[in-house]
């Protein structure tokens, strides 16, 4: 490759990332329109942008804007949120015959769009947690926040609920890739788990468990909440639990 085209090819990979740059910054945009306009816009960042295809994966949903050629030659770079893989940005080329099919520009173009992505899903978590993610802190704030939300959705009612608390690592802050979450429930006097309410929960543990295991590749075998009944109101002897919620103007039994 001669001088000018080498230079043509430095300006069209800097013209790609700019682009997608300014994708990146709109976040009013969904997720998946903002990664499927990406994967519009890269191909045009490399040689042969006829013959390239760009697939961008996340927690094992994969977003394309045209049919991705997987029998080509294919270069993954992985997306990483707080230290974690949850994805990839994929490019495939079929070269024309002898040619190498990525420039070592392309290659660093690749890195820089999937830090990129990095960055930007680590700014939608914090937006959507109200929080600012730290490496550290990543596996319990997402799980804090889904168990928020199952406190939230129980119809305690329904359920003759009386009270759901948080504990264990998701509430103590120190919760690892393979921590599951420890949530208890109060019945209301007179009252035990029913079978629906089990299997409401079951549903909730098993879709958690395998969010859990495409972001952080450990699989948790039988669910992800680990749900504990409580006989009465714990006291001081378990500072450790949190309410999360309390059914109001309502009489147990």
């Amino acid at each position: 490759m001669d001088e000018v085209s080498g230079l043509r090819e430095r300006a069209k990979e800097l013209r790609c990332l700019y682009e997608v740059e300014g994708v990146l910054e709109h976040r009013s945009a969904s997720i998946s329109d903002t990664f499927t306009t990406i994967t519009s816009l890269l191909p045009a960042g490399w040689r042969w942008p006829e013959r390239t295809t760009v697939r961008i994966v996340y927690l094992g949903r994969p977003f394309q804007a045209a049919g991705f050629d997987a029998d080509a030659v294919v270069r993954s770079q992985p997306v990483r949120l707080a230290d974690v893989a949850v994805g990839s940005v994929d490019v495939s080329v079929r070269p024309p015959e002898r040619a190498d099919p990525f420039l070592d520009e392309e290659v660093t173009l690749l890195a820089r769009v999937s830090a990129r992505i990095g960055e930007y899903l680590e700014k939608r978590h914090a937006e959507l947690l109200g929080l600012a993610l730290k490496p550290e802190a990543l596996h319990w704030t997402w799980r804090q926040a889904y168990a928020e939300a199952i406190a939230r959705h129980l119809d305690m009612a329904r359920f003759k609920i009386d009270a759901i608390y948080l504990g264990g690592s998701t509430e103590a802050g120190t919760a690892v890739s393979a921590s599951d979450i420890d949530l208890y429930l109060l019945p209301a006097r007179g009252h035990e788990a029913c079978g629906e309410l089990t299997a409401w929960l079951d549903g909730w543990s098993l879709s958690l468990a395998e969010m859990a295991h495409r972001q952080t590749g450990v699989p948790m075998h039988g669910g992800l909440l680990n749900v504990g009944w409580l006989r009465e109101e714990p006291g001081a002897h378990r500072a450790d639990l949190r309410c999360l919620r309390k059914r109001l103007g309502e009489s147990p039994g």
